[in-house]
């Protein structure tokens, strides 16, 4: 089997697990007030915050066709999912070795177009990079949960009303929460999600007055250790592409972390 084929697919279900873990630590009230809701579809994940329709993270379908070459039916399947409440767009994620020149050919008959791309990282455990840095990194507790919403809502742009469902990660199954602190003052997060043998770096925010410190790389490097001691395999992660247009500090901090860009994947538009 491919390497890259075969680690990508665990990097995918990895991040659809991800998906379907965040929406499930929304609180029913909130789930409600935003129409979020995640599925099955076409054998991969969908998720949809009707709240937010252009908030790309949660609205999109991802791992489909990873054991089966893509059909129409799926794309039927795909599209009904995100179809309603106002929408104008389908988002379809695509890997490489899922993106054959058939399943292209039947995109374009469908109506599907070319979107921008996401890059997909991956490493193996091994030893995590060494980093300097003046902040404390340490898993949270669960007396700073609210603050870990905060810093992660206000680190990312997110309305702080969503700081409560930030803050479910502290403390969650099969999450770690960590945190980067100024002598007492959580300054920045980062957390570990755990999916079989595979780690998915998720979320990534740093306070504004924070920045320039360091204090992503060390979150990834606690992470990546954390990681090795629970036994795990491999660690995973992704973000905006880069272009020279724009550059992405993101992506920069991935590769000094060791996590090496293992595919870019593409985003299918559908107009609906």
């Amino acid at each position: 089997m491919d390497d890259v084929a075969e680690r990508g697919r665990l990097a995918e279900r990895t991040e659809a697990a991800v998906v379907g873990s965040l929406v499930g630590l929304m609180s029913p009230e909130l789930s409600d007030a935003l129409g979020a809701r995640v599925a099955a579809v076409a054998g991969g994940v969908g998720v949809r915050v009707d709240a937010a329709p252009g908030f790309a993270f949660l609205n999109r379908v991802l791992a489909v066709g990873l054991d089966s070459p893509l059909n129409g039916h799926d794309l039927d399947e795909v599209a009904e999912f995100q179809r309603g409440d106002g929408r104008s767009i389908a988002v379809l994620q695509v890997p490489p070795f899922v993106e054959t020149p058939d399943a292209v050919a039947l995109l374009e008959r469908r109506g599907w177009r070319r979107g921008g791309t996401w890059a997909k990282t991956m490493r193996a455990v091994g030893d995590p990079p060494v980093v300097a840095t003046d902040l404390r990194i340490a898993l949270v507790p669960p007396e700073d949960a609210a603050e870990y919403g905060r810093v992660q809502c206000v680190g990312m742009e997110m309305p702080l009303d969503l700081a409560p469902w930030s803050a479910e990660q502290v403390g969650a199954d099969d999450w770690f929460a960590f945190g980067a602190y100024d002598g007492g003052a959580l300054v920045a997060m980062g957390a570990l999600f755990v999916h079989g043998p595979c780690g998915q770096l998720s979320g990534a925010a740093t306070l504004p007055e924070a920045r320039n410190r360091g204090a992503q790389s060390a979150l990834m490097a606690a992470r990546i250790g954390l990681a090795r001691d629970l036994g795990l395999s491999w660690v995973t992660a992704e973000t905006g592409s880069e272009t020279t247009e724009n550059p992405n500090p993101s992506l920069h901090n991935m590769h000094r972390a060791g996590l090496e860009t293992l595919y870019e994947r593409r985003n299918w538009l559908l107009d609906l």
